[in-house]
């Protein structure tokens, strides 16, 4: 479902927060309190798919106390703050205000502080209810012994690099902590492995795995760390696979969730796009698969050296070695994204590094573990796979954040989920709304050649050690020479040339269209250009425009209705707003959704721009900020999913008014059938 992941992962940790202060909130919470100390930042899986995110804050006596937050924080996990707040008990405080005592090293790029080589984990078995059958045996291959155990797959993901070696203990008996608290297991268990005679102070990491018998109501649990600094703790509830041991462990490292992207077009501005869901990449660990790591998670690990990874300042073509060998080769390549184009954080997440955004473009083969069962034959092995997300502190030092994938194929669908087939194939091109447009012109062996366009570059393309990449001479002299039909461009070593310019063949041509000995545009090209209302699609393209891309007229569009914001929108789900109370500060109005057709909906999805507005109430769904002013409307799971046909579902709303053009617009909806 549209949304729905993202939604749930919110809605929970709203619930904790109101569940605290329905706790505490009565038995006269003390006034405003001020602290200092260490955070800590977990990420978590509840058993019904749901995520938390949960901040504690480690003072110097060793005293832990929760933090509630209206919204993620902008700071690093380990930093050192002082919060100021109200306490709701001993254990928990409402943060009204936090500062960083120390200054961090947020967008500073540094010699690599990331220490390579072996991590030590101790696994303890704890139970309060009795133990299940598990056995240490069989826990130790899943984590360290198997063919395809967590340490295996780190070890090659890595080129050796980052492994993992340790063991597992035998159930510990605990007593039973209140209400299933992590911090009462780890603490328990600590003490019941030191009374064995465990040294726990030799190892790394220390996970533990809860008894079936527990009946707590969480899945998994990590401590979010920084590559340079890894997090220490992990907590498992009776399940304990390679993927969710992978999974946890990489929030130890540093890792956020590996998020899909889902837009009209494979990226467009964010008012055309939303996040599919928050696990929504099926080839990378950090969502759930036990395939190799994406490009910028590589990057940031500090597993990549040399030229295995390049940013490209201008037009170029390269040469991709596959990501899950060891290569002296170029192995990821980043092009720098608009900011307007670039997703926003992940509700849930802090910001991380922040600051520029780009594409991370990779190629998968299959190799190893992406070579395993299901991915063996996976369209991902066809051309590149594409990512987004922010810059990388090579020093390791700060915060990460979750990367996306981008679906190459959005109008396509496959039953193993929209995003099966995201890969960028041979002879296709991928362009965005600001020009960048890449082309993966061909595969040979177990590489493949990509062409890059950015506009405006000037600066020659450099490689992770700051050295320039290897790259043809001739295709950036000013002369046409070499096998070019035009000055550096055409041939079958530069890129492809622009409209207008002289070609031989259609593949001389970024449009791929050679008329007459001059690249002309095309309805294929991976651009806006000529007529068409968005990329490859409307005006004169026989190809409609999906619901989300921009349109003049309903003959635009697949659902042939086009918003008066020119926005294509679904076909059998209308929209209507009205503004039914407006005075000198504010106003109240709803948006009625109508299924027009005959099949009710499972899922909807509605935007709207509130600029120059703050919400002072909402009823009827969830109201997501996208940016610039704009909110996504989403169903209140689970009763506000389906809308019958000939029926309607309203929502209502009231705000401030914070500029003169606060006024409501509708952009479009969608549903699913």
């Amino acid at each position: 479902m549209l949304g729905s992941k993202m939604m749930r992962g919110v809605s929970e940790a709203i619930g904790f927060s109101a569940l605290v202060a329905g706790t505490f909130g009565c038995s006269g919470a003390a006034g405003p309190a001020e602290h200092e100390g260490t955070l800590e930042i977990q990420a978590g899986i509840l058993r019904d798919g749901s995520t938390v995110t949960r901040y504690v804050l480690e003072k110097a006596d060793g005293t832990r106390q929760e933090l509630e937050f209206a919204s993620a924080p902008q700071l690093a996990p380990n930093a050192l703050v002082r919060v100021r707040g109200t306490e709701l008990s001993r254990r928990s405080l409402h943060v009204d205000a936090v500062s960083e005592l120390k200054a961090g090293t947020l967008g500073v790029a540094r010699e690599p502080l990331i220490t390579h080589g072996t991590r030590h984990m101790a696994m303890l078995l704890v139970h309060w209810n009795g133990p299940d059958d598990t056995t240490p045996a069989q826990v130790n291959e899943q984590l360290f012994t198997g063919a395809g155990s967590a340490a295996a797959l780190y070890a090659e993901a890595s080129f050796g690099k980052r492994t993992f070696d340790g063991q597992v203990f035998d159930w510990l008996q605990i007593p039973a902590p209140t209400s299933c608290d992590r911090d009462t297991i780890a603490k328990s268990a600590d003490a019941a492995a030191a009374a064995a005679g465990i040294n726990l102070s030799a190892f790394d990491h220390v996970g533990y795995l809860v008894s079936a018998t527990s009946n707590c109501n969480f899945s998994a649990f990590g401590i979010v760390g920084v590559p340079a600094s890894p997090a220490r703790r992990t907590w498992y509830n009776a399940s304990f696979p390679p993927s969710l041991l992978v999974h946890e462990l990489g929030h130890n490292l540093g890792l956020w969730h590996a998020h899909s992207y889902q837009c009209g077009g494979a990226i467009g501005k964010r008012s055309q796009c939303a996040f599919y869901a928050e696990y929504g990449d099926p080839y990378d660990p950090m969502a759930s698969s036990t395939t190799h790591f994406d490009a910028y998670a590589k990057l940031a690990q500090g597993w990549y050296s040399g030229c295995n990874s390049v940013t490209a300042m201008r037009d170029a073509v390269f040469t991709l070695a596959p990501t899950e060998s060891s290569s002296t080769g170029v192995q990821a390549v980043r092009i720098p994204l608009s900011p307007d184009l670039c997703p926003p954080v992940f509700p849930t997440e802090p910001a991380g590094i922040g600051g520029a955004c780009y594409y991370y473009l990779e190629h998968r083969q299959p190799i190893g573990f992406d070579g395993a069962g299901q991915y063996a034959s996976a369209p991902m092995h066809d051309g590149i796979l594409v990512h987004t997300d922010v810059d990388v502190d090579l020093s390791g030092n700060s915060g990460l954040t979750g990367s996306s994938i981008l679906d190459m194929t959005p109008a396509s669908t496959n039953v193993n989920g929209p995003f099966w087939d995201a890969n960028l194939g041979v002879g296709k091109v991928f362009g965005d709304p600001s020009g960048v447009r890449v082309r993966v012109l061909s595969q040979s062996g177990q590489t493949v050649r990509v062409a890059v366009k950015v506009p405006g570059g000037t600066t020659a393309p450099t490689c992770l050690d700051g050295t320039t990449a290897p790259a043809p001479a001739n295709c950036n002299n000013g002369v046409k020479n070499s096998g070019e039909t035009d000055i550096d461009c055409g041939g079958a070593n530069c890129v492809p040339c622009d409209d207008g310019k002289t070609c031989v063949a259609n593949a001389d041509c970024w449009s791929g269209s050679c008329m007459g000995g001059r690249c002309v545009a095309s309805c294929t090209d991976g651009a806006k250009n000529g007529s068409e209302t968005d990329v490859d699609c409307g005006g004169s393209c026989t190809a409609d425009c999906a619901v989300g891309q921009r349109c003049n007229a309903n003959g635009d569009c697949v659902g042939n209705r086009c918003s008066g914001q020119h926005f294509c929108t679904s076909g059998q789900l209308s929209a209507s707003l009205n503004v039914y109370s407006d005075w000198q500060t504010g106003f109240c109005g709803s948006l009625t959704l109508t299924n027009n057709g005959s099949t009710a909906t499972n899922d909807w999805s509605a935007l709207v721009d509130f600029t120059d507005s703050t919400f002072t109430s909402t009823d009827g769904a969830v109201f997501t900020a996208v940016g610039n002013g704009i909110q996504r409307l989403t169903p209140i799971s689970p009763w506000g999913n389906v809308i019958y046909p000939n029926s309607n579902l309203i929502v209502s709303f009231c705000a401030a008014k914070t500029g003169s053009g606060y006024f409501p617009e509708f952009l479009y909806a969608n549903g699913r059938y």
